[in-house]
């Protein structure tokens, strides 16, 4: 019986340490320059412009309005209760883009096909509205390894 249980203690053990070995080995580390793909829709011109004004925003991935019982906040859940939240609250978000009428948006924790957000392609709600707009999509934040995280506008 303690050869089985020290055993078991061993794979857990080794789990940990396989897990920790991945996270290190597989975290994604940045150049020290990052080349973006920038995919155009149209050109504008405020190089000429004597001010600009810009936008960051991290909008939670959709999902983190005001009534959301998160647990990074001391809540307990990872996802709203239904996929009407996460649209809802990216129609408010797009109202609050349209009422900035910023001309540079930098967003942040859009999702494209998550499971926390319902597998809703955020872009595309943002995209429908902000055709004009050109697009980057730098791939950035550890643990979410080869999924784009972050979002540039410019007009």
């Amino acid at each position: 019986m303690k050869k089985f249980l020290i055993g078991i203690v061993m794979v857990i053990v080794l789990v940990v340490i396989g897990m920790l070995g991945f996270l290190t080995f597989s975290d994604y580390q940045p150049e020290a320059v990052e080349v973006l793909h920038i995919e155009p829709k149209e050109i504008a011109d405020i190089v000429d412009s004597d001010s600009f004004t810009v936008c960051t925003w991290n909008i939670g991935y959709g999902a983190l309005g005001a009534n959301e019982d998160f647990f990074m906040d001391g809540g307990t859940k990872v996802r709203p209760d239904s996929e009407s939240v996460i649209y809802d609250n990216m129609k408010n978000i797009l109202s609050n883009m349209e009422e900035l009428d910023s001309d540079f948006f930098m967003l942040q924790e859009i999702d494209v096909d998550s499971k926390r957000s319902y597998n809703v392609n955020e872009l595309d709600l943002i995209t429908e509205v902000y055709s004009i707009m050109n697009t980057v999509l730098p791939r950035i934040m550890m643990y979410h390894l080869y999924q784009f995280h972050g979002l540039l506008w410019a007009k």
